[in-house]
């Protein structure tokens, strides 16, 4: 874990932008489904933060919870492909206002996400949560 911070790190350094233009959003769970079924009685949510052209799941502060990061797509601004809780080749596509957040998991459920204010006692990602639970 302290090993994927530092290269993170080193990355960003290379990338030549400082960790302070990092911005962290919170987006919460509205509903996930496959092939046409939604389920709706969700709950949770994802802290991203995006940094140059990646993003990654993170803490309220910004801080890699360590299940990889996405790379934005050259021909497509919106759209980010990489390691995430969903396991690799998982894709997020924002709107372009980054008020929405869709997840395709390589396992063909769509995740979809609402931009909004986390709630107080959220410190990090809740499917992060829900997999230390079970470790």
């Amino acid at each position: 874990m302290k090993t994927l911070k530092i290269y993170m790190f080193l990355l960003f350094v290379l990338m030549g932008a400082s960790i302070a233009d990092a911005q962290t959003y919170y987006y919460k769970l509205t509903s996930y489904g496959k092939n046409g079924t939604e389920n709706t009685k969700v709950s949770g949510g994802q802290f991203i933060t995006f940094q140059a052209a990646i993003c990654m799941e993170t803490s309220r502060d910004g801080i890699s919870i360590g299940t990889g990061y996405l790379k934005r797509k050259y021909d497509a601004p919106n759209v980010y492909v990489g390691s995430a809780n969903w396991g690799p080749n998982t894709k997020f596509v924002f709107a372009s206002d980054k008020s929405t957040l869709k997840v395709y998991a390589p396992d063909g459920l769509i995740y979809h996400y609402t931009h909004c204010t986390p709630p107080s006692n959220a410190t990090t990602c809740s499917l992060k949560k829900r997999q230390s639970s079970r470790d």
